[in-house]
């Protein structure tokens, strides 16, 4: 039976809690922020109870990474929850920024989930994150970890350019989960010393793609 938030709120106070923000995220604002300690609730608009969406994108996954530069190997991705989900009312953005607003398809409401990801293939990367999972009203989901060059506890560098010639490293994962697994890649980014003084000075960006991958739960078939 889907329930609305709402009512499940009103219904059992020490469920939900709930938080007025304007934070900006890609020409939207977080109008509302409400945490969700009772995930059996269907929040408005989403296609199933919350519970159902949270046990796809928990757990280990086991898949194939490739390797930009050529070859595979076997990878694991384990996602662990850390904390309760939090449901936020996304809109467009209208604080005088001069972002521009976003269409208001694009700012569709999301779950938010507080998550340690461990990403661990042989001594080549063996990495912990702390980060959060966004889960769509359709189920599919999207995270975005990121480390600074110090912190990588795997063998694997940059190849594309220098770390010694950046001012920063750092090496990012992003992912999206979808009926038939968990996709994603691993990269480096590297960010220049800055080139001039003052207001003239400019930065760079540079990025070392290592590789993809396409990781498939236990209970998945498709993949």
């Amino acid at each position: 039976m889907r329930i609305s938030l709402t009512v499940a709120c009103i219904a059992t106070l020490a469920a939900c809690g709930t938080q007025i923000g304007t934070e900006t995220d890609g020409g939207c604002e977080v109008a509302s922020s409400t945490t969700l300690t009772d995930t059996s609730v269907t929040p408005d608009g989403f296609d199933a109870p919350l519970s159902e969406a949270l046990a796809r994108v928990e757990g280990s996954f086991d898949g194939t990474f490739t390797y930009a530069s050529g070859g595979t190997a076997a990878l694991t991705l384990t996602v662990t929850r850390t904390g309760d989900p939090v449901f936020e009312h996304l809109q467009e953005a209208s604080n005088g920024s001069g972002i521009e607003p976003a269409l208001a398809e694009l700012c569709a409401d999301r779950v938010r989930v507080p998550v340690t990801v461990t990403v661990s293939m042989g001594t080549a990367l063996d990495e912990t994150y702390t980060t959060s999972v966004d889960i769509a009203p359709d189920g599919t989901a999207a995270l975005y970890a990121s480390q600074d060059l110090a912190s990588v506890q795997g063998d694997l560098r940059p190849v594309a350019f220098d770390a010694s010639d950046m001012a920063k490293v750092t090496q990012v994962l992003a992912a999206d989960r979808d009926d038939l697994g968990w996709q994603g890649s691993v990269a480096f980014l590297g960010e220049s010393r800055p080139s001039g003084t003052g207001p003239d000075s400019t930065v760079s960006q540079s990025r070392d793609e290592l590789g993809t991958f396409e990781l498939a739960a236990p209970n998945d078939t498709d993949l």
